[in-house]
């Protein structure tokens, strides 16, 4: 009986788990030196925006990345690199709209949306370019590490602009 009791819980709680995984939904920024490295996780399946560098580097991948993926339960993954298509546009999904800024090259549709978008994600931008990221209507700048420690200290001065620093607070989830 104390078997079947066991057993049976033990067929609920991974019932429970499943379930769980299979309606999660995050956005993670990554804590990688010199990267900027992006996790949008859909249920059980993950899509991973990043350098082709490093996706190909498995142990950097374990590392960093794939530990987090195993614990959220993840059986599909899919890459997405980060070229100049998917940069300085405005993102929507699930839900969330948000951007990736590359250099100085923002486009209008970034600087003059009415409404603001949740986040943007700084992969890289110039430290003389730093003040122009105040003209982006946008809730909260997440700062990659891909940064240097000269636009990282001009981009703490920006007024305005509400700054979270992947290298100071590790990986950033989004739920």
């Amino acid at each position: 009986m104390a078997t079947l009791f066991l057993l049976t819980v033990l067929a609920i709680s991974q019932t429970r788990e499943l379930e769980e995984q299979q309606s999660q939904r995050s956005i993670t920024v990554y804590n990688i030196k010199g990267e900027t490295a992006i996790g949008l996780i859909d249920g059980r399946s993950v899509t991973f925006i990043g350098s082709q560098k490093l996706w190909e580097n498995e142990n950097a991948m374990l590392f960093h990345v794939k530990h987090h993926w195993w614990n959220r339960g993840v059986t599909r993954e899919t890459f997405v690199e980060m070229t100049d298509t998917i940069c300085n546009r405005v993102l929507k999904w699930n839900e969330v709209s948000f951007s990736i800024v590359n250099r100085s090259k923002m486009n209008h549709s970034m600087k003059e949306r009415e409404e603001h978008m949740d986040f943007a994600i700084v992969h890289a931008v110039n430290w003389q370019e730093v003040q122009s990221l105040d003209e982006i209507r946008v809730k909260k700048l997440i700062i990659s590490n891909a940064i240097g420690p000269k636009t990282k200290e001009r981009l703490k001065g920006v007024p305005n602009v509400n700054s979270v620093f992947v290298s100071e607070v590790g990986a950033i989830s989004i739920e």
